[in-house]
């Protein structure tokens, strides 16, 4: 099944470092912080759940981590009926030595809801590439 949403990007920062920001699932505001006011975490590793809060936005977003695999694979969910127009949201990032860099392939899938596919789609790739921005950012 193809992707509903893809980013794929690259930087010269090696693979271990991209893996172990985007690892920190709690750290999320940090790499994204004009757009997101709180993020908290509960648990640790596989299986934690962060709570999101947009700017400007009602509601929140849960994820739980579902996945780290040896410096190359995050994958997360949405848990909660987030205030997103979208619904069963599952991300896979897969991250590639390139070079002495790092490539990511950031994709998901969902069901758009209540708003046309190709909206939602453009969302959530620009979220992806934000914060790969940011993870890239930050020293």
């Amino acid at each position: 099944m193809p992707y509903s949403a893809t980013f794929e990007g690259s930087t010269h920062l090696p693979r271990t470092t991209i893996y172990s920001r985007l690892a920190d699932f709690g750290g999320l505001k940090k790499y994204f912080p004009e757009a997101i006011e709180e993020c908290d975490l509960e648990g640790s590793g596989i299986g934690s759940v962060r709570t999101i809060r947009m700017k400007g936005k009602d509601g929140v977003i849960v994820e739980r981590l579902e996945a780290l695999v040896d410096g190359s694979l995050i994958s997360y969910s949405i848990i909660n009926d987030a205030p997103l127009p979208l619904e069963q949201y599952h991300s896979v990032i897969a991250l590639s030595d390139e070079g002495a860099g790092c490539k990511i392939h950031w994709s998901s899938n969902w069901i758009a809801k209540g708003a046309p596919e190709q909206e939602v789609r453009d969302l959530i790739a620009g979220f992806y590439r934000d914060i790969f921005a940011g993870v890239v950012r930050v020293a």
